[in-house]
């Protein structure tokens, strides 16, 4: 008598139980830096030099955001705050 192989596959197994779906939130952050060479050294420096949270910042780099949004957008990602 042949022994029966089974093949487990844990998505598969998941997808036949009934559980609780869970919603999280990510604050993903991060920093916009500019690469700067003085003395034939490279540096990374902010792409901005404003204070925290103001608003001159934003403006300067507003079209990078936008392209940030769509391309997350673009990935079914949504943002909540534009």
């Amino acid at each position: 008598m042949e022994k029966e192989t089974q093949v487990q596959i844990p998505r598969v197994k998941l997808g036949t139980q009934e559980l609780e779906v869970m919603n999280a939130g990510f604050e993903n952050e991060f920093y916009l830096l500019k690469k700067l060479e003085r003395e034939g050294k490279e540096e990374w420096l902010p792409i901005d030099s404003k204070p925290y949270c103001s608003s001159s910042g934003f403006d300067a780099i507003s079209t990078l955001f936008q392209e940030i949004v769509a391309a997350l957008n673009s990935l079914n990602v949504a943002v909540e705050q534009e």
